[in-house]
């Protein structure tokens, strides 16, 4: 009995898991010129001609396209300060003052409310705000918390 258990358990598992194979990269811009970073599904959204650069590392995480199960799982919302250039990610509709929403950037994986994914942790420094999987600390930036989950 148990051993059907641990095969119910791993095809289950398997089938939430997202990764390079079954999600989407969520690619990590920064821009010198104006000290700010940038994250979307999308590498063509910016250029080199801006002052975009791939940002070290280049990917931060995988996310999926759209919701997996029945409850949904978490979109995870961009916004956008037109006045500053600062792009600002979260999980709820709300956003600092000044900021629009401009898109869905893609879903937390995993079953929503046990939170199965990577953590990714949101820094904040000067009107810059930097995402990483890095929950100890970033130099010159001050850790806000737990931002959302990638894989």
């Amino acid at each position: 009995m148990n051993k059907h258990i641990l095969i119910i358990f791993l095809f289950f598992a398997s089938a939430l898991a997202v990764n390079a194979q079954t999600g989407i990269p969520v690619y990590s811009f920064w821009n010198a010129k104006i000290h700010r970073h940038f994250y979307t599904i999308n590498p063509g959204e910016v250029t080199s001609a801006e002052g975009w650069a791939p940002d070290n590392p280049s990917i931060l995480c995988y996310l999926l396209t759209s919701p997996v199960n029945s409850t949904g799982n978490s979109a995870i919302r961009r916004y956008n300060n037109p006045s500053t250039g600062a792009h600002y990610y979260t999980l709820t509709n709300n956003a600092p003052a000044g900021f629009v929403f401009e898109s869905i950037l893609g879903y937390e994986p995993g079953v929503p409310l046990i939170n199965t994914g990577v953590p990714i942790y949101e820094y904040y420094n000067a009107g810059d705000f930097y995402y990483t999987k890095n929950g100890n600390g970033v130099a010159g930036y001050k850790l806000d918390g737990l931002a959302f989950y990638g894989d």
